[in-house]
């Protein structure tokens, strides 16, 4: 979301004529001057015992890393072969194989 002002912050400190007229900040758009609003937060020890329990879970993770990988023809032919057998993509064999692998380390 980018800011909307109405006059531009650079040209009120470039006109400035003095130092003590130039503006330190940027003056707020009327769409941020919005009153804050209140959480509605537990306040006592049985209102936070009523609250459903949230397991903890462990984080999921969303980054993946790009790896090139050099095969014979032959040996990607097998995987290939073997993914749609599993109804897998050739990736998600490979991951599945290399994850199965690692676990025994």
């Amino acid at each position: 979301m980018s800011k909307k002002f109405d006059i531009n912050p650079a040209e009120l400190w470039l006109n400035a004529e003095t130092a003590a007229e130039r503006p330190t900040e940027a003056p707020e758009p009327e769409e941020a001057k919005i009153p804050a609003q209140t959480v509605n937060a537990p306040e006592t020890a049985a209102e936070r015992a009523q609250e459903p329990f949230k397991p903890h879970r462990e984080p999921k993770e969303n980054k993946t890393r790009r790896v090139q990988l050099v095969l014979r023809p032959s040996l990607y032919e097998r995987l290939k072969e073997e993914a749609a057998a599993a109804d897998l993509s050739v990736n998600d064999y490979i991951h599945q194989l290399l994850e199965s692998a690692l676990k025994g380390e």
